[in-house]
């Protein structure tokens, strides 16, 4: 009982330490263009909107495990037992064709991921599979729920 108590101990330092680490990572906040082209001001901190940034958007992964490692830092601020990431950092643009909707212009890498349990590791873990490696998506820029269900690789 006393290795279970440590092992809990441990991941919480590490998830609040993770969690910390995570809440200092640059975010972005930039103006981008519609389809045509004009600046839309009302959406400068919508597209992409920083909780999809937070949850869905990881710059610095480059295959499975990053993803995974991202989605645990991600259920901390947004807890769920399934997360969609997308690699890299793709450019995004408000769609003008529906309302409320940011998606990315560029290709990126995404992948899905689930809280798994098995016998063999004391805490559940993420395990990813990719989706494609030339996805599209689009989130709400009001929340920044990722309609997930629309994803086209």
């Amino acid at each position: 009982m006393a290795t279970f108590s440590r092992t809990i101990v441990a991941f919480m330092i590490v998830a609040l330490c993770l969690a910390t680490i995570f809440l200092y990572l640059p975010r972005s906040a930039t103006c981008l263009n519609d389809d045509d082209g004009d600046l839309q001001e009302t959406f400068c901190t919508s597209c992409p909107h920083p909780r999809f940034i937070e949850k869905h958007l990881c710059r610095y992964c480059t295959n499975l495990d990053h993803a995974a490692t991202f989605s645990t830092i991600a259920i901390l601020r947004h807890p769920s037992i399934r997360n969609t990431v997308f690699f890299g950092t793709p450019s995004f643009h408000v769609k003008t064709y529906i309302k409320s909707r940011c998606g990315n212009s560029s290709p990126a890498a995404a992948a899905v991921c689930e809280l798994t349990f098995d016998d063999s590791h004391y805490l559940p873990f993420f395990k990813c599979k990719y989706l494609g490696k030339f996805c599209y998506g689009e989130h709400s820029t009001d929340n920044g729920h990722l309609h997930y269900e629309e994803i086209r690789c």
